[in-house]
């Protein structure tokens, strides 16, 4: 009986869990989605739409409130068949996330080919989407990269193609610079000039020269490798993850214990049912547990 109970609670609180973030995700995809203008909000194209991050996570949090509501009514109402659903639901998950590590480890040159073509796509996308440029730009500043495989990717957008009448042309953008080594250098020069202790109260952006991309395709890359960084991100992303193996193989393992650990609660509270129902239809009587529903076959 005290099992039973903290079956059923724990696996209502898991699954109401999961739709509180499943609603969020929703909520912020939405918000993003609508405070665009209504020009980035036309999609041109069938890529404009899914490369949008916004749609991206109201997809991600749509799986997750439907997937949820069936373990959150089956637990709530012991019904076995909405717990079946979603056992099903997430054992499929579960599965297709192995099949696409192991068809990513088998196919990994091909998929790198396609996160080249998808990059390419996003420089050519990268004025039309706000959170795309968002996006291509952490990217950069992050990894410190420039473009897919070489700065000259940025040559694929309209602004940046070299012999277009924009101020952009044939240069790169500002986080293709060196931004974080300017700040830290910036900051140093506070610090070692302040006697007092450490005061960035004074960094000023202006002291950063946001210009560094212009025209910089003009010259040979090594020109201007003290301004911009000339890695292309595809290589610099390569290099991360066989840098963090360890960090990613613990995020891949966090990721997919809450399924392994709702299928088994699920498993087994149908399995309690399932018992306690045919108990009672026994009339042995020793399980006061889901009488009402054994005796409505609900």
């Amino acid at each position: 009986m005290g099992k039973a109970k903290y079956k059923k609670f724990f696996l209502f609180g898991f699954n109401v869990t999961f739709m509180v973030i499943g609603g969020f995700l929703i909520a912020t995809g939405v918000y993003a989605n609508v405070e665009k203008s209504e020009y980035y909000r036309n999609y041109k194209d069938f890529y404009d739409f899914i490369s949008d991050p916004s749609i991206a996570v109201i997809i991600c949090g749509s799986i997750i409130l439907f997937v949820s509501m069936f373990g959150m009514i089956g637990a709530l109402r012991d019904n076995i068949k909405f717990l079946h659903v979603y056992l099903f639901f997430v054992v499929f998950i579960f599965t297709f996330q192995i099949v696409i590590g192991v068809i990513g480890f088998i196919f990994w040159s091909e998929i790198k080919d396609s996160v080249n073509t998808a990059f390419l796509l996003a420089i050519i996308k990268y004025r039309r989407d706000p959170d795309l440029k968002n996006a291509v730009d952490g990217f950069q500043l992050n990894f410190e990269c420039c473009g897919s495989t070489t700065i000259n990717d940025w040559d694929q957008n309209p602004y940046f193609r070299c012999g277009a009448k924009t101020p952009e042309a044939c240069g790169v953008p500002v986080s293709c610079c060196k931004i974080k080594e300017k700040i830290s250098k910036v900051k140093t020069q506070q610090v070692s000039s302040n006697v007092t202790g450490p005061n960035f109260e004074n960094f000023k952006w202006t002291d950063i020269n946001l210009q560094c991309g212009y025209k910089t395709r003009q010259h040979h890359r090594l020109t201007y490798r003290n301004e911009i960084h000339t890695r292309g991100c595809l290589d610099a992303l390569v290099l991360w993850l066989y840098d963090n193996m360890l960090v990613i193989f613990g995020v891949v393992v966090a990721s997919v214990l809450p399924e392994i650990f709702g299928a088994c609660l699920t498993f087994f509270y149908i399995a309690h049912i399932k018992r306690a129902r045919q108990e009672w239809v026994d009339g042995n009587r020793r399980s006061h547990l889901f009488e009402k529903e054994a005796m409505t076959n609900f």
